[in-house]
Formats: C-alpha cells, structure tokens, sequence
C-alpha cells in the first residue's frame, strides 16, 4: 500500500512537472533590457548616497515637522474639522449618491454592451504591439540614463537641502496662517456650497447626464475601426524616437541641470517666505474676503442658472454635435498621421534649438533672480491690499444690488 501511494506520488509530480517545462519552453522571450541594469544601478547608488540620506533626514527632522503636527491636532482645527465631519453636512451628499436613480444610471454605465468595444480595441493585437514597440528599453534608456546622471543627482540634492525648504514649512505652520486655514474651514462657510450641491433639482440634471444614451455614441465614436487606426499610427515608435532624442539629447540636460541650480531657486523661495508676502497672503485667505464670494455662488438664483446650463435638452444637443458623423470624420482627418508625423519632425527641430535658448535664459535669470524677488515681494504686498480692498468692495456693491432687485 505504501508503495502504491509513493507511486502514485512520483506520477502525479511527474504530470505537474510537463506542462510547466512546456510552457516554459514556448513562452516568448523579452526583449533585451541593454543598459537599464546600469541605469537602475546608477539610480540606486544616487538614492543611497550619504548625502542624499543626509538631506532626506534632515527633511524628517522632528524639528521640522513638530510645528506643524502640533498645528493639526490644535483643539480648535480638531473642532472645525469635527464639525465638517457632522452627518448634518454629509447626509444629504451621501442621500443623493446612493439615490435609486443615481445607482441604476451607474449600473447602465457599467453595461458590457458600452465597455465591450472600448476593450475589444484596447486587446487588438496591432495596439499591443504598438504599446510593446513603445516600451522597448532602446527608446526609454536615454531617458533613465540622463535622469540618473551625477549632475542631475547633484541638482535635486541641492534642491532638497532642509535650508530651502525649512522657511516654508516655518511660514506654513504660523500661528496666523493656521488660525486664517481654520477660518475658511468653518461649516458656516461650506454648508451652503454643500446644501446647493445636493439640491434635488440639481442631482437630477447630473444623473440625466450620466444617462448611458448620452454617453454611448461618443463611446462608439471613440472605438471606431478609423479612429483606433489613427491613434495606433499615431503610437507609431517612429514617431515618437525622434521627440525622445530630442529631450535627452546631453545639452538639452545640461541646460536643465543649470535651472535648477539653487542659486536660481533659493532667492525664489526667500522671497515666497518673506515675511511680508506670507503676512499679504494670510489677509487674503481672510474669512472675511471670501465670505461675500461664497455666499454669491450659493444664492439660489446662481444655483438655478447654471443647472439651466446643465439641462439635458442642452447637453444633449452638445453631445449629438461632438458625436455627429461630420464632425468624427473632421477629427479623424485632422489626426492624419502624415499631418501628425510633419508636426512632431518640426518640433523635434525646434527641440535642438531649446538648450541654446535655456542656456540664454540661465545667464539672465541668475542675474535678475535677486532683484525680481524684492520686487515681487512688493508687487505682491502691495496688490494683495488693493485685492482685497477690491474684494470688500465688489461685495458690498454686489450685496447692494441684489437687495435692490428684490
């Protein structure tokens, strides 16, 4: 008996063993992968270089991040994100969603007789091949190798450096700012939006959109036999190698390494930390600016005007235009991959001539970078009090005006 069953053991692993040594033997072999070991090497030396660690330690500092955890859990944002959670403000959004009619507008959505042509186009064997010929290692290895040069590795050290970006988060944990975020926060602010969002009238013209007749003909318009072949002569690797080229050609990157220099960057990010322009920045974020604006696009008759827009005689008309024979047949002859192949040679031209023209404008940026800054911090300063000012105004006038229509 014990023979038997260590027979019939060493028969059954046997008959498993066949079909998998089969299947082996016929499965098509990939393509070889040339220099993307090296590159992926290259890319995760870079990424364990001390210095880079260094950097990244330094951005989870505790130091760094404290303020602003202890921002978060202050009692009074936890009270105004609690209040945002109330069942009150949800409720009618999630009545809405979970409406019949809403779910068997979605189920009619999800009907294999809409899907089933945009698959059957998406599985065609001459759109994975295209979709292969355009993953070939030979076209996406330049790329990875110029991402993973020293002097790019170098540049983002340099721009992930705590110095850059510890003013920032300084700035975005102030005490002022934080107070001004959970100022526009408040449900007395957002209930409105959210009761006009949820306005019967409304979800009904939104779920009459999602009604499958509008949506089927552009869906069968999109899987048509001659806009798949457009599209497929369009994903042609012959097409796209020469644009590649172009983007990691040596003095393309070059001059991309050179913008971003923290010389050019740090005087940029000074300025947008300058106490001044943060200051400007919280007036503007005042509940007080945006109240008036919030309280005009929730007044019923806005709310009513634009679900007029949202009708579905109107959008109907609009989807039966864009999925007319004549305007498909239009379309499908502007995609002409001829006219598409002239296009994409021209901007691979163009695209020698741009490490020329970002050299010119590292030369004049590095110059200019300190002046402009001051000068934004002004510009900004002092447009954010005549913003605001502006603001008050137009709300004042706006209020006034309504009132007098009634």
């Amino acid at each position: 008996m014990k023979y038997r069953k260590s027979l019939l053991a060493v028969v059954m692993a046997a008959a498993m063993q066949l079909p998998m040594t089969a299947s082996a033997a016929d499965a098509p072999a990939m393509p070889a992968m040339d220099g993307w070991a090296k590159g992926m090497g290259d890319w995760m030396t870079a990424m364990t270089n001390p210095q880079m660690m260094n950097s990244m330690m330094g951005m989870v500092d505790p130091k760094v991040w404290t303020p602003w955890v202890t921002a978060m859990t202050d009692p009074k944002m936890m009270a105004a994100m609690m209040q945002m959670a109330d069942p009150k403000v949800w409720t009618p959004w999630i009545n809405s969603m979970t409406d019949p009619k809403m779910i068997n507008s979605m189920m009619a959505m999800a009907d294999p007789k809409v899907w089933t042509p945009w698959i059957n186009t998406m599985t065609d064997p001459k759109m994975i091949n295209s979709m292969i010929a355009m993953g070939d290692p030979k076209v996406w290895t330049p790329f990875i190798t110029a991402m993973t040069d020293p002097k790019m590795i170098n540049s983002m050290m340099s721009v992930v450096d705590p110095k850059v970006w510890t003013p920032w988060l300084t700035t975005m944990t102030d005490p002022k700012f934080m107070n001004s975020m959970m100022g526009i926060v408040d449900p007395k602010v957002w209930t409105p939006w959210i009761t006009a969002m949820t306005d019967p009238k409304l979800m009904n013209s939104m779920m009459a959109m999602v009604d499958p007749k509008m949506w089927t003909p552009w869906i069968n318009a999109m899987t048509d036999p001659k806009m798949i072949d457009g599209m497929m002569k369009m994903a042609d690797p012959k097409v796209w190698t020469p644009w590649m080229n172009a983007m990691v050609d040596p003095k393309m990157m070059e001059a991309m390494f050179k913008m971003a220099d923290p010389a050019i960057w740090t005087p940029w990010m000074n300025a947008m930390t300058d106490p001044k322009l943060m200051n400007s920045m919280m007036g503007m974020v005042d509940p007080k600016v945006w109240m008036p604006w919030m309280t005009a696009m929730t007044d019923p008759k806005l709310i009513n005007g634009m679900m007029q827009f949202m009708s579905p005689e109107v959008m109907n008309q609009w989807v039966g235009a864009m999925t007319s024979p004549q305007m498909m047949d239009a379309m499908m002859k502007m995609m002409n991959p001829a006219i598409m192949v002239q296009m994409m040679n021209a901007m691979a031209v163009a695209m020698s001539g741009m490490p020329k023209a970002a050299e010119d404008m590292n030369k004049s940026m590095t110059g200019a970078a300190a002046g402009t800054a001051q000068a934004g911090v002004k510009a900004a300063t002092s447009g954010a009090k005549a913003g605001a000012k502006a603001g008050t105004d137009a709300a004042k006038a706006g209020a006034g005006a309504a009132s007098g229509k009634k």
